[in-house]
């Protein structure tokens, strides 16, 4: 299962993404993201915060290659993720702190 979570603040819009980063919650994924597009307010930027993501399946990568073509950037923690990602010729801000979403560090 797939949690979305959307944070708009001044300087940028933030999709929270926690859990299986698998269908069905790619759909679900895809329609956050148009929308966020649609919202979009260029002088914020977009970050897609991946710290919560637990798995990222293969039909996964279309999603995230087109949040990086738009200028979305990327956090992620965990060796799966960050590898996942550089894999795909996707940079991302690794914390080496990883730490839940409100939550304290973990590591």
């Amino acid at each position: 299962m797939l949690k979305i979570t959307i944070v708009d603040t001044v300087t940028e819009q933030r999709l929270i993404l926690e859990g299986r980063l698998m269908e069905p919650g790619i759909s679900e994924l895809e329609s956050a993201w148009e929308n966020a597009r649609r919202r979009a307010n260029r002088s914020r930027s977009w970050v897609v915060d991946l710290r919560n993501v637990t798995f990222i399946d293969q039909s996964a990568e279309r999603i995230l290659l087109d949040m990086n073509r738009e200028g979305a950037q990327f956090m992620a923690c965990g060796v799966a993720n960050t590898y996942r990602l550089e894999q795909l010729g996707i940079r991302c801000k690794a914390m080496l702190a990883c730490q839940s979403v409100g939550g304290a560090p973990t590591g």
